[in-house]
């Protein structure tokens, strides 16, 4: 695995909380002990998928014991997700939507406001070792960025980067239409995804804000690719979060952000 980010204050990293998102290509950790401040984070990624040694491998090495913390919040970036409206999510077996295997775990958050419900799943071996203390909650980066968000915008996308796949939470008159993760090679690839969102959900690139964030920024070939096709192109908000003292751009871990402005609701 390889570490794009390491950024400390030299504080043991141990505390009441632990932010762990993670998808099939990357791993980021994060440490706070109080509201409003993050105490340290780490952020890998791999070029083929994570498996369950990588995973133990990276606990290790680092002497992160999930178990240690006093609570753990589990963000799911895995694309095995889809919105189901919430009634519906009542009636039937979650596992159901996604296809998945009777011993694949299967969560399910509300979006507050919307009667929709986000329904996952996440990988049997990365959740096993994450919940071995029994202090583990789980929620899906979806749900995380929704809530998160503040915007005047009524029609907007949320897109969010990794190096090999990127985010999209669609939005038209307030309502969300779309919430799913694509794999990308160029930014070509991005934009014809984009595209494809507009037009299924009438959403019009004049009119449509496109608020980014993760791994990438304003001198990227793909920022100028989408500034070319949307005009109204922001990076998000600065968070009401601290980490240490780094160089690095805010809107780079807006993601890990959105999961700790959300945990004091959904973590003892």
């Amino acid at each position: 695995m390889k570490q794009l980010f390491n950024i400390s204050s030299g504080a043991e990293q141990s505390g009441d909380l632990l932010l762990c998102e993670l998808s099939h290509y990357h791993i980021c950790l994060a440490g706070a002990h109080a509201a409003g401040a993050i105490n340290w984070l780490q952020y890998y990624e791999k070029a083929t998928p994570l498996t369950r040694a990588d995973l133990v491998q990276l606990l290790q090495q680092e002497a992160i014991y999930p178990k240690s913390f006093k609570s753990l919040l589990i963000g799911s970036a895995f694309p095995d997700a889809t919105l189901v409206p919430s009634g519906l999510a009542a009636e039937k077996d979650l596992g159901s939507f996604l296809n998945q295997q009777a011993d694949v775990p299967v969560f399910t958050d509300e979006i507050e406001g919307q009667d929709v419900q986000v329904v996952y799943a996440i990988p049997a071996h990365f959740y096993n070792i994450l919940s071995e203390g029994g202090n583990a909650t789980t929620m899906h980066v979806h749900t995380a960025a929704l809530r998160a968000q503040e915007t005047d915008a009524n029609n907007y996308m949320l897109l969010h980067f990794a190096s090999r796949e990127f985010r999209v939470v669609a939005v038209k008159e307030g309502q969300v239409q779309l919430a799913q993760v694509y794999p990308f090679t160029a930014p070509l690839d991005v934009v014809y995804y984009l595209l494809m969102i507009s037009t299924e959900y009438n959403l019009p690139q004049s009119e449509t804000t496109v608020y980014l964030s993760g791994l990438v920024d304003a001198s990227s070939a793909l920022y100028k690719e989408l500034y070319q096709y949307y005009t109204k192109v922001q990076f998000a908000a600065d968070a009401p979060f601290s980490l240490p003292q780094n160089d690095y751009q805010q809107h780079f871990f807006s993601s890990i952000f959105n999961l700790a402005a959300c945990a004091s609701s959904v973590v003892s």
